[in-house]
């Protein structure tokens, strides 16, 4: 189907249309939107209602199917049908299934219709717009899908545009197919499609992978990985499975490395791990009543603010868990404390800005994980 062409009813050049000097004012506005009026009336009126037309009749709505036959000498005839008519076809190499899909998903489905069929691929990626943004000098980030074998990746792709190579995946060379520069072909022309160089950096996959079971042993689940890293093994990663024993949660922290876990079991427990140290979670330990002498309070570095420190007995505290105090409202006026606390081992440690001259009342004082 051809398109009507667009043609003005006016020439800049010719002055008889549009004069070198105009005394009115509104004639003058008048000249310059004459042209961009006719411009928009055919895009929105002719060229829109004859896209539609072209569109509907090319892309198929339902049946389609692609089939193979042998041709006997070693080649395949791969066509692609919609019900029983043919929309595109080709010979190959019976194995090189590699070029079945550059020439139907690349040539035919992706060029031809701008979809993604109901077909089996051996991977999709959703970047298609590098060579689109290069011609636009487009270097904001690249944020896409990678879906191959067990894997799915979300990737950022960052470019500050210093370097450029043609576009290609896995060793395919892509072209443009003409000056237009609107569509992509794997066949060589003289406008090849040019991408900037990115530096890509995964930022989650969603993937099978071994992963240790509580009870021992190993089982292959599917496993959400969050985080990038740092570039250093494991540091800055995080993950998240199921497994026969429940719901793990493990992360990695940035500096040492140390793995930090929470697990839900299936007896509806939390389980918490801290660098190898492991326990039950607790939402909240409260201890109530207590009282501090003035004794117990010694130097301790901790806190540039609150150099003194004094250890509280609080059964069942543990490692890594946070403290709130509150203190009796007289204390509060009479010594500069801190409300916050850490738990250690069975205690909770209060701190001071200075050595209280007398007991110190504790109403609460909270562990939390």
């Amino acid at each position: 189907m051809a398109l009507t062409k667009q043609y003005f009813t006016k020439s800049w050049t010719d002055s008889d249309d549009f004069p070198t000097y105009e005394e009115s004012e509104d004639r003058v506005r008048a000249d310059l939107q004459e042209l961009h009026t006719q411009m928009q009336s055919y895009i929105n009126g002719t060229l829109t209602e004859e896209l539609d037309a072209a569109l509907a009749s090319k892309v198929p709505k339902a049946g389609l199917s692609m089939t193979a036959s042998n041709n006997g000498d070693g080649t395949l005839t791969v066509a692609l049908k919609l019900g029983s008519a043919t929309l595109a076809s080709c010979t190959v190499n019976i194995g090189e299934a590699q070029n079945i899909t550059n020439t139907f998903i690349t040539n035919e489905l992706y060029v031809n219709y701008g979809w993604i069929a109901d077909l089996m691929v051996n991977r999709l990626r959703t970047d298609f717009d590098r060579a689109r943004r290069f011609l636009m000098s487009n270097k904001n980030a690249l944020h896409y899908l990678d879906i191959h074998d067990e894997v799915i990746r979300f990737v950022t792709a960052s470019t500050d545009g210093s370097s450029h190579s043609q576009m290609s995946y896995a060793g395919q060379l892509y072209w443009w197919t003409d000056e237009s520069r609107t569509q992509l072909t794997t066949a060589e022309t003289p406008y090849p499609a040019q991408a900037y160089d990115y530096a890509e950096l995964t930022k989650m996959a969603f993937e099978f992978r071994e992963m240790p079971l509580s009870g021992g042993g190993t089982a292959v689940v599917p496993v959400l990985a969050l985080g990038a890293g740092t570039g250093s093994g494991e540091n800055g990663k995080a993950y998240i499975y199921k497994d026969t024993s429940g719901l793990r949660i493990k992360y990695y922290t940035e500096g040492s490395g140390a793995a930090v876990s929470l697990e839900l079991d299936n007896g509806g427990n939390v389980k918490k791990s801290l660098g190898g140290a492991s326990g039950a979670v607790q939402a909240a330990l409260v201890y109530s009543g207590l009282s501090v002498p003035a004794s117990a309070w010694q130097p301790d570095g901790t806190w540039e603010s609150y150099p003194y420190g004094a250890e509280v007995a609080a059964p069942g505290a543990s490692e890594g868990m946070g403290g709130e105090v509150i203190f009796h409202p007289d204390d509060v006026k009479q010594y500069d404390l801190s409300p916050v606390a850490i738990a250690g081992a069975g205690k909770v440690t209060i701190y001071a800005a200075s050595p209280p001259g007398g007991t110190v009342h504790i109403l609460q004082v909270r562990a939390v994980f």
